[in-house]
């Protein structure tokens, strides 16, 4: 194909993908990109990957992908990333992050961060790893600002500081990261790199809690159970224990089943 066939193709296919005409559409994607365009290769492969009109082929994705990647475009670069993740090759997504990462793409730079942090793939790195999510963090991504608040919690990659923990962790919970909000309430609680206060820790706990995260919930159930920063409510309590243990968390489950051994907030 010429590179004006190429266009014309590509712009029929793109057409079609709008009017959600997506088996026709993919016929079309996978013609320009057999020719060699990078963005029809990369829509070939999102289609395969997703089963947009096709069905689901995770070879399919993993080869348009890399026909993408291997002409630069970072998008692809960090699908294929994520892909060889879910897989388990390691070594495989730390080369595409890193690809992808290096032309500024958000979340191949928080999963690299992750990656070296943990030493997946590559040698864990964790001064590189905070590098990465530091940069990241400048961008107000609050996935980066959870894990610099983490790291500077932890010492991992700098050294322990609580009060600069509590910071990130602030400016995280803020955009609504769960995680940040819960480790936010902790601090508040135990006076972790900020003065101990219990509203405080009931107040994000709750709105990590009502996000669906079982730690927050069980905490939370034992704010209302002892009466810290709430009035006492042993049937709230158990009402979020129950949140948390259905999830799975056995620290919640043993907190219901104490509750309903004792008959606290339940009848015995």
């Amino acid at each position: 194909m010429t590179q004006a066939e190429i266009d014309k193709t590509k712009g029929a296919a793109d057409a079609l993908y709008n009017q959600k005409k997506y088996s026709e559409a993919y016929n079309l994607y996978i013609k320009a990109a057999d020719a060699g365009d990078y963005w029809c290769q990369f829509r070939v492969a999102w289609m395969a990957n997703n089963a947009e009109g096709v069905t689901k082929n995770v070879d399919t994705a993993r080869k348009y992908y890399t026909m993408s990647a291997n002409q630069g475009y970072n998008y692809a670069q960090y699908n294929l990333g994520v892909i060889y993740e879910e897989e388990k090759n390691y070594a495989e997504a730390y080369k595409w992050y890193r690809k992808a990462a290096a032309q500024d793409h958000d979340s191949a730079m928080y999963w690299l961060g992750v990656l070296l942090r943990d030493g997946k793939g590559c040698a864990k790195d964790e001064k590189e790893a905070i590098s990465w999510f530091m940069k990241l963090a400048a961008k107000n991504d609050k996935r980066a600002l959870g894990a610099v608040g983490n790291d500077y919690y932890y010492g991992r990659g700098v050294e322990v500081d609580l009060p600069k923990s509590v910071e990130y962790y602030r400016k995280a919970a803020d955009l609504g990261h769960v995680y940040s909000q819960y480790s936010l309430g902790y601090a508040y609680e135990y006076g972790k790199g900020v003065t101990a206060n219990l509203d405080e820790a009931k107040r994000w706990y709750r709105k990590a809690a009502q996000q669906g995260y079982p730690w927050a919930q069980r905490n939370l159930g034992l704010c209302y159970e002892y009466g810290r920063g709430v009035e006492q409510d042993t049937t709230m309590a158990v009402q979020w224990y129950r949140k948390a243990a259905e999830q799975g968390l056995d620290e919640a489950q043993n907190n219901l089943g104490n509750c309903y051994y004792l008959g606290i907030g339940v009848e015995r």
